[in-house]
């Protein structure tokens, strides 16, 4: 029934994922929803059953991946997507990626009303037994990188933080806040991760203060002679 919150884990190997439901799940409060993409189908058959594109995107608009560099493809599927689950009514989306030994990706969006919902799936992700060869990415590094969460890397993060402190200066909280939202990171991630930077000669803090958000960085000066 639809009389309370749902949670809803929705299959998206092909093209099952039907972007109706996933509006009516955004419709009912506290509901969230965990959906499995496959970017390849949609890369290899544009001009096969479009239909069933239009069942997964809610529109025709996917269509154009046809038109794309092979680099460009995944980013624009996964940002249209992205950008499709936030149009529906959740006002939070994550997205990362799995690989395999083989290097096969499986792409997972998890959507929300409710930003505590984030901080506990984050929580939850960080806290799963890795298998063995699977390995994590954040979509949306521009390196690429991936990691075990078993032992991960913190360099996508790290040049996350430089990349927001080359617009402007942040404070702790900005970056923890835009670690939580937009990266596969946590919050709890972000202050190790400025230290090193701090100590790297990379950041500087500016200001400081009992609170996150009275801890002000700033981008340093480049050093020409180390």
């Amino acid at each position: 029934g639809w009389d309370g919150p749902v949670f809803a884990n929705l299959d998206g190997w092909g093209v099952d994922a039907d972007y109706r439901v996933v509006q009516r799940i955004a419709q009912q409060r506290s509901s969230e929803v965990l959906v499995t993409f496959k970017d390849q189908f949609f890369i290899r058959f544009p001009d096969g059953d479009q239909k069933a594109g239009e069942r997964v995107f809610g529109h025709s608009h996917w269509r154009n991946v046809d038109q794309l560099h092979t680099a460009e493809k995944k980013p624009f599927l996964l940002d249209l997507y992205r950008q499709g689950l936030r149009s529906a009514g959740f006002e939070y989306v994550l997205t990362f990626e799995m690989l395999d030994e083989g290097g096969h990706s499986l792409h997972l969006f998890f959507g929300t009303t409710n930003k505590v919902a984030v901080e506990r799936f984050k929580d939850g992700l960080w806290k799963v037994d890795g298998v063995s060869g699977q390995r994590f990415r954040d979509p949306r590094d521009p390196n690429q990188l991936s990691f075990d969460i078993r032992d991960p890397d913190f360099t996508p993060l790290e040049s996350r933080i430089l990349e927001l402190l080359g617009e402007r200066d942040h404070n702790l909280e900005e970056l923890r806040e835009d670690a939580l939202l937009e990266t596969i990171y946590k919050k709890s991630h972000v202050k190790p991760a400025a230290d090193r930077l701090i100590d790297r000669r990379k950041v500087i803090q500016v200001s400081t203060g009992p609170s996150y958000a009275d801890r002000v960085l700033r981008l340093a000066e480049p050093q020409l002679f180390c």
